[in-house]
């Protein structure tokens, strides 16, 4: 086992620059997609909620997201949500440099973590008729008031260059 070999397989230690900010993301293209996006489905009352930062762990990330699918559900004057599904994962990006279709290098960039969430907002007096859905509802406020001391929120959105 090699220095370098050992220094790989250690947890990364966090930095102040690697807590992420509870923000909106931009649109992708243009603006940085780092942040939270959320978008509703067809179904009534079911969205999904993505977090995404370049330097946050995935830990980090998937608290993120469950943040923000605590203040959607109060944005949509719901108590709280039931999550349909979850899925998190590494962003990477493949570069390949080329010269007059010569493929002088190629390698994988690390892009961070992604963490999407399936959810369902509901009021917690009035649940849907699912069979035995009230020991899913995780409630709101307790998300909030478990993790906003953790996380500094903005309103703006980050410009990628």
């Amino acid at each position: 086992l090699t220095a370098s070999d050992l220094a790989a397989t250690l947890p990364r230690p966090e930095t102040p620059k690697m807590v992420p900010v509870m923000k909106p993301a931009g649109d992708g293209y243009f603006l940085s997609d780092t942040g939270l996006s959320r978008a509703r489905s067809d179904e009534a009352d079911v969205w999904t909620i993505r977090f995404t930062h370049p330097l946050a762990s995935i830990e980090t990330v998937e608290e993120m997201a469950m943040m923000g699918a605590a203040q959607t559900a109060i944005e949509q004057k719901k108590d709280g949500f039931v999550l349909l599904t979850s899925r998190s994962f590494a962003r990477t990006m493949h570069v390949s440099n080329t010269m007059y279709g010569v493929v002088l290098s190629q390698y994988d960039r690390n892009e961070g973590y992604e963490a999407q969430l399936r959810v369902r907002f509901v009021d917690s007096a009035a649940l849907p008729p699912l069979a035995d859905m009230g020991w899913r509802v995780i409630k709101a406020s307790e998300v909030i008031s478990s993790l906003s001391s953790k996380y500094r929120r903005s309103g703006g959105v980050t410009v990628a260059w």
